[in-house]
């Protein structure tokens, strides 16, 4: 059965692409495969500065008899605009600007400088330019598709969905557009609208490998474990070079905590240049939670220069180094971030403090435990560390502080009282921490808790009797 295991009933529909150029030389058109079949792979996955070529001769002619058609200047404007982009995109798009600046221009024009515009990631301008395209031809599909895109790559998912839901729900909607429809369907957590158009896409090509992938991934949201690590083995099972399937496969066997074998897809991902920084980062945390502090730190080497343009990866960029051991670099992640003005978080503020016990810098440590508390009153993590920090001082009564803080912020957790009891037996108090351990065990503190109680009746009734 292959791949169509996963389709309930019939077989895929493979659709043949004729690429062959049927042109009338009084239109200079080609035939409405060659638009779709030759556009497909530029168009796809947003690689618009792939094959720019394909896509000024598309957009710079006429296409069946419904398309409209360009004048002869348009179409020279492109081919020359199509040759300078080979070499220079910005040349290019400057080409075409400056004669849609000047003339009314036709929309292939408009969504040639617009595809432009966005492998120039332009996004905004090139927004307005698709949307110029489609009110001179409100049928022009690409431009739709387009623009879609473009609002998906600025986030704008609700609005990429509202345009696309029509079309994608119509008897001709073309697998590129259900690939993009289901993304965005991913990206607003509606995974189970989104498998089903992942299988539409499917059906409708049955060798699109991202409608498979697509699919895979849907799996992975709901939490289909079994389903998608069965799907993702096959596609690496029939693509092993592709190594975005790896990448899937990878956690889809994490998801079901088999860790050694989501490494070997991992270092398969990387091997393959398919790992970002985020999948680096995640290897290296494996390496560490394994105790290969060796393999992490070379990992996270990599994972440091390829996330340099990614803040949003670079609090747990450090805090992934500082595990490793690599403490130099984790202080330069986090110095980076702060320079951006960066939103601290627990992991920055968590992370300052490991980076300053490493040091030994009691002080320091002491400050990032008392700004997180600052920055989160509430936090219980924070209100534990910074008591543990003063317990480990034997300070106890400002231990008790923080203890009782937290305490009183997570009234039905048995930590804080636990920690109060620790400090009431350094202090001999078996009284006052024989309380604390009944609390504890009251809120669930588990086996543990109870021998700790029974412990302490005991030294207590020794200092009675005493």
């Amino acid at each position: 059965m292959g791949m169509k295991w996963y389709l309930t009933r019939g077989s895929c529909k493979t659709s043949k692409v004729d690429t062959e150029v049927d042109p009338p030389a009084s239109r200079q058109a080609y035939s409405a495969s060659f638009w779709r079949g030759r556009l497909r792979p530029a168009l796809m996955n947003g690689r618009f500065c792939k094959s720019l070529t394909i896509l000024f001769l598309a957009a710079a002619t006429a296409v069946m008899a419904e398309r409209p058609t360009v004048t002869r200047q348009e179409a020279a404007l492109l081919e020359q605009a199509a040759d300078v982009a080979q070499k220079n995109q910005v040349e290019a798009l400057a080409l075409i600007e400056a004669v849609r600046e000047r003339d009314r221009v036709s929309a292939p024009v408009d969504y040639s400088a617009a595809n432009l515009m966005t492998a120039l990631e332009r996004y905004e301008e090139a927004e307005e330019a698709y949307r110029e395209a489609l009110e001179k031809w409100p049928g022009f599909d690409e431009a739709q598709l387009g623009l879609a895109r473009v609002l998906t790559l600025q986030a704008r998912w609700a609005d990429s969905e509202t345009l696309l839901r029509d079309r994608a729900q119509s008897a001709d909607a073309t697998t590129e557009l259900l690939l993009l429809y289901g993304h965005v369907l991913l990206e607003l957590n509606r995974a189970i609208s989104a498998e089903t158009v992942f299988r539409r896409a499917a059906w409708q090509d049955g060798d699109s490998r991202a409608a498979l992938g697509g699919l895979a991934r849907s799996f992975l949201v709901q939490q289909r474990w079994a389903e998608c690590a069965a799907l993702a083995e096959e596609l690496v099972a029939q693509y092993p070079g592709e190594g975005s399937y790896w990448r899937l496969l990878a956690d889809a066997r994490l998801a079901k905590g088999d860790r050694q074998a989501a490494v070997v897809a991992l270092e398969s991902a990387r091997r393959l240049g398919a790992a970002d920084a985020a999948a680096l980062i995640l290897l290296g945390e494996l390496h560490v939670a394994a105790g290969r502090t060796a393999e992490a730190a070379r990992v996270l080497d990599v994972a440091a220069r390829e996330a340099e343009a990614q803040p949003g990866l670079w609090l747990r960029l450090a805090e992934s180094l500082a595990w490793s051991g690599l403490w130099e670099r984790a202080e330069e992640v986090l110095d980076r971030y702060a320079a951006r003005d960066g939103e601290p978080t627990a992991t920055y503020f968590r992370t300052r403090a490991r980076l300053a016990e490493q040091q030994a810098d009691a002080a320091a440590e002491r400050v990032a435990y008392a700004s997180w508390v600052r920055h989160d009153p509430v936090n219980r993590e924070a209100l534990l560390a910074l008591g543990d920090w003063y317990a480990a001082q034997s300070e106890w009564a400002k231990a008790d502080t923080w203890y009782e803080r937290a305490a009183q912020a997570h009234a039905n957790d048995a930590a804080p009282w636990t920690r109060l009891a620790r400090t009431a037996m350094a202090r001999e108090d078996y009284a006052q921490a024989e309380s604390h351990l009944a609390r504890a065990h009251v809120l669930g503190g588990g086996e543990s808790v109870e021998q700790a109680l029974q412990q302490v009746r005991r030294l207590r009734a020794l200092q009675d009797e005493d």
